[in-house]
């Protein structure tokens, strides 16, 4: 057990404190967007400027097998930016601009074995995904529209669209007068206007705002001036906090997590409230993409692709004294492990991952005595996502 212990602390060591790594890989274009079918096949688009025009650079598609420690170019074609991919069983979608800057979709039926080329009839610059359903953001003559796109299908299902999100099943969107929020809980057959908008949300936030809802709680975050703007009863009532650092790109990944891409900088807050900076250089960042909470990437220009096997956090426990208010014991355990938790934490998410990362259980945030004997002896990780703070804590099972 004392050897077990002591390899334990050594991994540890490494995939905690290790926070990013830069990864090579074979091109020089700029990298704007990963997807990942499982924590081991995954995909990047690149080419064009930050912006997602063409320039001089290849637009290209890499891919990894490895969870993104090894890739390869699977297509390329010069002149053109690759901004957008996802991918459903065995069918891939890639969408960009060609070399006048015009539309672009690129498919392929047989997982990249071959591809086909065509001018879709869409604005390609903003999409989303979930549930194998790809949305557009397209721009019409006299006003701006949702789209779906199922089995290549394309329906509008709203307009007059301000800033929109999508997280499952449930759909959200502001509309483009910045007064009212509707939501949807059936993929957008039906709709229900929010009872509250939130004050200092307008037009001139809309630029690189983001919403996404979580049942009852609804996120948004803007710029000009930057603000996280949140709401715990379903747009009843809601609470503005300030961040004062410039944002470029955000992503809302889950209740309590942000990550937000700025000039030379990634930052993260994991309370809606405070944020700390992660990775902090001179190079160009474009987008960030987490397979999980702990498997994560950063692309950028030139090529640059950093990687995270633990969210990119610098330290196990953000906060030193939150970690003393909870007790986990006993450790090492056979068959169930038990938390002390005070009253005045609320335990939003607990989630339990092995030495590499990987999730493999997530218990319910009442639980206070957690099951452990289905799983194989080993070092193990218990995250737990509080009101006040995150804190991850070592578990050994015999």
């Amino acid at each position: 057990m004392k050897n077990s212990l002591i390899l334990f602390v050594m991994l540890f060591s490494i995939n905690v404190f290790s926070q990013w790594e830069e990864v090579s890989v074979p091109t020089i274009s700029g990298l704007n967007n990963a997807f990942f079918v499982d924590e081991n096949i995954g995909y990047i688009v690149g080419g064009g400027d930050y912006y997602g025009s063409p320039n001089s650079t290849e637009g290209i598609i890499l891919k990894t097998t490895d969870s993104g420690n090894i890739w390869s170019i699977i297509y390329s074609q010069n002149n053109i930016s690759l901004n957008h991919i996802f991918v459903i069983g065995s069918n891939i979608y890639i969408y960009g601009r060609d070399e006048v800057s015009q539309p672009l979709q690129i498919i392929s039926n047989d997982n990249g074995a071959t591809w086909s080329q065509s001018t879709p009839s869409f604005n390609t610059n903003t999409m989303y995904f979930s549930d194998d359903i790809i949305y557009v953001f397209d721009f019409e003559e006299t006003t701006t529209t949702i789209k779906k796109i199922i089995n290549n299908v394309i329906s509008t299902i709203i307009t007059d669209v301000g800033v929109f999100g999508v997280n499952h099943n449930e759909l959200i969107y502001v509309n483009n007068l910045f007064d009212t929020i509707y939501k949807s809980s059936d993929y957008g057959q039906n709709w229900q206007e929010l009872l509250a908008y939130p004050d200092g949300f307008g037009g001139n936030q809309s630029t690189n705002a983001v919403i996404k809802p979580f049942n009852d709680k609804i996120i948004i975050h803007h710029t000009y001036p930057n603000h996280t703007i949140f709401s715990n009863d379903n747009g009843t009532t809601w609470e503005i906090n300030t961040d004062d650092a410039d944002t470029d790109f955000t992503k809302i990944i889950n209740e309590t997590t942000i990550y937000s891409v700025r000039p030379n900088n990634i930052a993260i807050t994991q309370n809606l409230i405070n944020w700390q900076s992660l990775l902090e250089d001179n190079t160009q960042k474009r987008n960030i993409y987490f397979i999980n909470d702990n498997l994560g990437f950063v692309l950028g220009d030139n090529g640059l692709l950093y990687k995270t096997e633990n969210g990119g956090v610098l330290s196990i426990n953000e906060n030193e004294n939150l970690e003393k208010k909870i007790k986990i014991y006993p450790i090492p355990s056979k068959d169930k492990v038990q938390l002390e938790i005070p009253n005045d934490l609320q335990v939003n998410n607990l989630n339990l991952y092995d030495i590499n990362g990987r999730l493999v259980k997530t218990y319910k945030s009442t639980e206070r005595i957690l099951k452990v004997c289905e799983f194989s002896a080993g070092n193990y990780l218990l995250k737990i996502e509080t009101n006040q703070g995150n804190v991850t804590e070592k578990i050994v099972i015999e």
